[in-house]
């Protein structure tokens, strides 16, 4: 099993999240749905999280052998 570290990844991809939520609103469907009305709260305390090195988002990939 292979195993990459992804907190680059994870926020190029939430920064371009957050400026495509600003140009265009939120997408008709998503997680914020799931999430509830407080979604940008939860996503806030994602990204700091993964900033301060909190959580780390880990990619693992498996293979059959």
């Amino acid at each position: 099993m292979n195993e990459r570290e992804r907190r680059a990844f994870a926020l190029e991809f939430f920064a371009k999240t957050k400026t495509r939520i600003a140009e265009r609103g939120l997408p008709p469907l998503g997680t914020h749905i799931v999430m509830g009305t407080d979604f940008q709260q939860k996503l806030g305390n994602l990204v700091d999280a993964i900033e301060r090195g909190v959580i780390a988002p880990v990619e693992m990939i498996a293979r059959a052998v």
